[in-house]
């Protein structure tokens, strides 16, 4: 009786936990996940991220802003001509994929610029090593180990 007891209870939180999975990524991830925010409010949600974390005045959050929405801009028509590429089952070739990183790499150029102008030296470096976190990735399978040994190696 208690083990078919305990196979319904396991059962029953299966099926709940399958039902309530809607693809959507919950919590801080799902600024940058799947959503339908609009480029302004995606680049307000960025802007109060940074303003927490850097600790921004109102001047330079207006600066932020700014750039953030021409980037959140940027961003959303660069998805929706990547999504009309897949629906439409063209595949992209080697020289367009070129093309696309080496225009990203431009533009992360572009923003480092932007924002070694913007941010006081001390912010300047905080952000810089949020970047590099975000580029290490900072999700528990890598870990500090992967850090440190990256760091060794260079």
């Amino acid at each position: 009786m208690k083990y078919l007891f305990s196979l319904l209870l396991v059962g029953m939180s299966l099926i709940s936990i399958a039902q309530n999975r809607d693809g959507n990524m919950k919590g801080y991830n799902n600024i940058r996940g799947n959503n339908n925010f609009t480029p302004d409010q995606y680049a307000e949600l960025q802007t109060k991220r940074l303003t927490l974390i850097l600790e921004l005045t109102p001047t330079q959050q207006k600066q932020v802003l700014k750039i953030n929405q021409k980037r959140a801009i940027e961003i959303k028509k660069h998805r929706e001509s990547i999504k009309a590429k897949r629906e439409s089952g063209k595949t992209i070739s080697s020289d367009e994929q070129f093309k696309m990183k080496n225009d990203r790499l431009d533009q992360m150029l572009v923003m480092q610029n932007k924002m070694k102008n913007i941010l006081n030296a001390d912010q300047y470096e905080q952000w810089k090593a949020m970047k590099r976190q975000k580029k290490m990735g900072s999700n528990k399978c890598m870990g500090k180990k992967y850090g440190s040994q990256r760091k060794m190696k260079r």
